[in-house]
């Protein structure tokens, strides 16, 4: 009996990042052009110019500092992540004023 796999054909919903290294043999310009689109909703791509198809490897840092750069910009502009203690605080205010005036309406309608 075969496994189910209900993923197949459908289209990757989640944000995504494919970083591939101008050295790299196998993930070619021609390659890249033959991903399919359609496929990945919230594809982003980045090139980095030092390593292979090892790049995670060959250039750690420059990895992780695009890394760093595309969940930054995922965070500030998807999810909405304070960055100071300032922010933070400002949007705890804000959820317990949300949170109390809930409670009021909530009394209100007992």
């Amino acid at each position: 009996m075969a496994t189910p796999r209900p993923y197949v054909g459908k289209p990757y919903t989640v944000p995504s990042l494919l970083i591939k290294a101008e050295g790299d043999q196998v993930l070619t310009p021609d390659y890249v052009r033959g991903v399919p689109y359609d496929l990945f909703v919230d594809l982003e791509q980045s090139s980095i110019a030092v390593g292979g198809h090892y790049v995670q490897n060959e250039a750690a840092d420059e990895v992780n500092q695009e890394l760093t750069r595309y969940l930054n910009k995922l965070f500030d502009e998807k999810l909405k992540i304070p960055k100071t203690k300032a922010q933070a605080q400002e949007k705890k205010e804000i959820s317990q004023e949300v949170q109390e005036q809930s409670a009021q309406t909530v009394a209100r309608e007992e």
